[in-house]
């Protein structure tokens, strides 16, 4: 009888020990979460790592969330607004910004966003300047324009971005001019090909040249 007892309360025992092994233990788990969010690291289930693989977010998006995230710290004017368009390769997608005050380009400003296949943001060029609103002024009519820089320069027929208005401002400004785009040929000089000017709108004062079409 009394072998029987010791049997009886050894197997209980071992029960006991069994189903504690088996277990969950959340304060263990707890800990491992809290551990995470302290580095900063995002540990996302496998179900959710291949829905965001399918590609719930596109390049673009990525992109338009990434500079909207940098907007506060780059001091961007509410009177900017930006135009994108992407380029896509096998590897990689670079989404280009241009700023805008109301239609108006503002020449040189801008950003690059480059998104690679996981839709990580791998590179960022900034190249904007918060400037105050644009001085419009009073445009001069474009017969009067081109009068005056006829003497020098032959006006390049049929490009798209004849008499183009946009926001110039030299590097020391803090208000863009309005001005014109043209692409020309120098009279004294025909045979370098084709050139770039942008000139002021109101008076045909000639602020940039260039051998290469600018971006903006």
């Amino acid at each position: 009888m009394k072998r029987l007892l010791v049997v009886t309360f050894l197997t209980l025992i071992l029960i006991v020990l069994t189903l504690a092994s088996r277990s969950p233990r959340p304060v263990a788990e707890k800990m491992t979460g809290r551990s995470l969010a302290h580095r900063g690291e995002i540990v996302a289930p496998q179900s959710e790592k291949k829905h965001l693989d399918a590609g719930t977010l596109s390049a673009l998006e990525v992109a338009d969330r990434f500079i909207e995230n940098q907007k506060k710290e780059l001091g961007f004017q509410k009177h900017h607004s930006l135009q994108s368009v992407s380029f896509r390769t096998p590897l990689k997608t670079v989404v280009k910004y241009s700023v805008h005050e109301g239609e108006i380009p503002l020449m040189g400003l801008g950003f690059e966003v480059e998104v690679d296949g996981q839709m990580q943001v791998t590179k960022f060029e900034n190249n904007y300047r918060p400037l105050l609103p644009g001085s419009g002024g009073s445009a001069s009519a474009p017969e009067f324009l081109l009068e005056r820089l006829s003497p020098r320069y032959e006006v390049v027929e049929n490009d798209p971005s004849f008499m183009t208005p946009i926001y110039f401002a030299s590097a020391q400004a803090a208000k863009p001019e309005l001005a014109y785009i043209l692409r020309v040929r120098d009279r004294a000089g025909a045979r370098r090909g084709p050139q770039q000017i942008i000139f002021r709108a109101s008076d045909g004062q000639i602020l940039s040249r260039s051998r290469s079409r600018s971006e903006f």
